[in-house]
């Protein structure tokens, strides 16, 4: 599943919640509101994908998979070179010796593909925590001006046919979304493999 399917998952789960969320609050207004105002027409995909806080949150997440591709390919190096070197000095160990090495190598050529998948599925939680801040924050913000107006009614601008562009607030959501929330704040080695996942380690804390 690659992030931009999934997000694109999120933004249209996200557009049943906006129109949801905002309804009970609308049902209380005055019935003397203008009726060209009870309604609102909201991009909520368009507002989240061009927003400044889902771009960094793309980018910060990208330099973070590149920097762990690269880490990931020079250990596989490393190990290259390993095997290469174990497979050179079999002839000068003995058959239970060479059987040891070759347990420890693959003890961490296994740690390594563990590792991956571990910070691989931890970087697509990361994304997917930023993306819930965005949700959340656009939810305000609509809820926000929905207040301001006093409209009854939020429609995803996707799901209407045509309508009077005066009613359409995304390019404001968007405005204030950027105001509010520019970026997406990243913890420090959140994508990080946990503590005594090195498969020696765990041996030799085990007494083995």
């Amino acid at each position: 599943m690659t992030l931009v399917s999934a997000a694109n998952r999120r933004l249209r789960a996200f557009s049943v919640l906006l129109l949801l969320a905002t309804m009970p609050v609308l049902e209380v207004r005055a019935q003397e509101v203008d009726p060209l105002a009870a309604v609102l027409i909201v991009d909520a995909q368009s507002v989240i994908r061009e927003s400044q806080a889902v771009l960094s949150l793309r980018t910060g997440i990208e330099v973070r998979r590149q920097a762990l591709q690269q880490e990931l390919l020079t250990r596989q190096e490393a190990l290259r070179t390993e095997e290469e070197s174990l497979i050179n000095r079999r002839d000068q160990m003995s058959p239970e010796a060479f059987a040891e090495e070759r347990r420890r190598f693959q003890q961490r050529v296994a740690t390594l593909q563990r590792d991956a998948q571990i910070r691989s599925s931890s970087l697509d939680r990361l994304y997917a925590s930023g993306f819930t801040q965005v949700e959340k924050e656009l939810q305000a913000v609509v809820e926000e001006i929905v207040d301001e107006r006093g409209a009854r009614l939020v429609l995803n601008r996707t799901a209407v046919i045509s309508f009077d562009t005066s009613l359409d607030i995304t390019a404001e959501a968007l405005q204030r979304l950027n105001s509010r929330l520019p970026t997406v704040t990243l913890p420090d080695n959140a994508d990080q493999a946990p503590a005594g996942n090195n498969a020696e380690d765990q041996e030799q804390s085990s007494g083995g």
